[in-house]
């Protein structure tokens, strides 16, 4: 099992998550509704953090809390991990 830790960038997963929440993630395979890592395939290099819609033949269907935002269909090996555990801020710390 891989750890790792990434700070959430943007508004896209409000109420959810807020910009700077930084989260914990462990590697796994991502199911319907699991807030997940991934690598960006609009920018390669970066990650983004969204819920997962649909998982189907080999692809992820990722979406954002937020209403208005794209949907973003990405290969399964995209997904770095789930994230289960907000560490920052203090006040909002909990599971995912």
């Amino acid at each position: 099992m891989r750890l790792g830790r990434v700070v959430v960038g943007g508004h896209s997963m409000r109420p959810a998550l807020e910009h700077g929440d930084r989260l914990v993630y462990v590697s796994g395979a991502p199911r319907v509704g699991d807030v997940c890592v991934a690598t960006d395939p609009r920018a390669p290099g970066r990650w983004i953090v969204k819920r997962v819609a649909a998982v189907d033949d080999g692809a992820v269907t990722l979406a954002s809390d937020l209403a208005g935002h794209e949907r973003l269909r990405v290969p399964a090996g995209a997904i770095v991990g789930r994230a289960v555990l907000r560490y920052r801020p203090l006040g909002r710390f909990g599971r995912i």
